[in-house]
Order: C-alpha cells, then sequence, then structure tokens
C-alpha cells in the first residue's frame, strides 16, 4: 500500500490512516512494508512515527533540487521551505529511506538526487537547509537496496551479491573521488546490465522512446521572478 502525500497535515491523516489500518488487521510489527511518497514539509517527529509504524519512506530530492528556492521563503516560510525534504531527520529515524523521480514532472535522474541530498544545493546552487544533508554511501543506498527493500524485492535486487540478479550501472569515477556539488555533472553512466547482460542503449531507444531532458528545461526558473 503506498500514498503520495506532501505536507505535515496530510501525513498526520496519512499515518492515523495507517495506524489504523494496521492495528484493526493485526498487522503492527509484521513486515508489511507500506509506503509514503514525496513527504515534503514533513515533521522530525512524524519520521519517528513512521518507524514506530513500519512505513516505508520514498523521498523527492527533486522537488527540493528544482523549487528549493520557491519553496524557501516564497511559498513557505523558512523553518517550513528549507527544511524541505527532511533527510537527515528520516535516516536519524532509523528509516530505510528511498528515493525516486516523478517522470512526468522531473527527468529520472538518480545521480542529481544523490548530489542533492548530499550537498542540499538547490538547482540555483543555493545552500539551503544544511542539517538535512546526508552522506554519499546514505544517498547510493537509497537509490538502490533501500529502493528495492520498500518494493520487497531485496532479496534478488539492489546489491551486488552473490544470488542476487547481476543488474547494476558502470560509472565513469569512483562516487567516493568525485566533489560532490558537481557529482551529477562529473559522473556519467557508462553502461547498464540487466540479468548479467549489457543493455544496448539506442535499440532501447528505439523500443521505448527515452525522455528529452530538455523539456524540463524551465523547471530551475519556476519561482524567479514570479509566484502565487
Amino acid at each position: 500500500m503506498a500514498f503520495h502525500v506532501n505536507g505535515d497535515i496530510a501525513l498526520d491523516v496519512v499515518l492515523d490512516a495507517y495506524e489504523y489500518a494496521l492495528r484493526r488487521y493485526n498487522l503492527v510489527g509484521t513486515d508489511h512494508r507500506w509506503r509514503v511518497e514525496h513527504i515534503g514539509g514533513a515533521r522530525k517527529d512524524q519520521f519517528e512515527r513512521m518507524k514506530s509504524l513500519g512505513v516505508v519512506p520514498s523521498m523527492g530530492p527533486f522537488q527540493f533540487y528544482y523549487w528549493g528556492d520557491l519553496l524557501d521563503g516564497t511559498m513557505f516560510d523558512t523553518s517550513v521551505g528549507a527544511q524541505w525534504q527532511r533527510f537527515r531527520d528520516a535516516f536519524n529515524a532509523g528509516l530505510p529511506v528511498s528515493f525516486h523521480n516523478d517522470g512526468s514532472v522531473s527527468p529520472p535522474t538518480p545521480l542529481l538526487n544523490i548530489q542533492t541530498a548530499v550537498t542540499r544545493r538547490t538547482s540555483s546552487g543555493t545552500l539551503r537547509g544544511p542539517e538535512q544533508a546526508v552522506s554519499l554511501q546514505e544517498a547510493l543506498e537509497a537509490e538502490t537496496i533501500n529502493g528495492a527493500f520498500a518494493l520487497g524485492i531485496d532479496d534478488k535486487f539492489g546489491s551486488i551479491e552473490v544470488g542476487k540478479v547481476a543488474d547494476f550501472v558502470e560509472l565513469s569515477q569512483d562516487p567516493f573521488e568525485v566533489e560532490m556539488r558537481n557529482f551529477a555533472s562529473v559522473v556519467a553512466v557508462g553502461g547498464t546490465w540487466l540479468s548479467g547482460s549489457r543493455i544496448d542503449i539506442d535499440e532501447f531507444a528505439a523500443a521505448f522512446g527515452l525522455i528529452n531532458n530538455d523539456e524540463f528545461e524551465k523547471l530551475s526558473s519556476l519561482g524567479s521572478g514570479h509566484s502565487c
């Protein structure tokens, strides 16, 4: 089960509903992995409540990257806007945090998600809410094994281990040797393997089409000079 939600009041409603259902059907303490997606504007205590309920968070760094400058001080007070996507609080609560993109509103860029969560810098390069930054290791896990955990497939996917499906990517550089502020522009995906076989990107593109990132060019400028 999964809810898509932003805002602390809406998240309270979701967690209330989850708690009611979990208790009614005797699922408290089980490995149910019910999820909440996005979670922008959440409070610290709500992540602690998720932990107590066994709820799994999937967070959206893209919201902070593209709209953090608008969220912080224009749409919301800094106490809310600068804390949008509380990555650090989520990890500190002991949650298996995963990251995602919404393909309809942002390009699917896992490397940019990682950069954003580690640096807490928006598309303008502005630092906002640095206390919510996470480590590179945590961000990598959020894009890999924790995502597999949220989907209940971590026994087969999400990490390179004996007995798991050989799905992985080749990166152009060691992520731990790159300056994080430029991570997404410096590190490139050199190849993708599924079940141990390298994917022909041209063939894939012809069969399914690839998202044109140029379509998202204006995302970074939203909120610059205009507001609701």
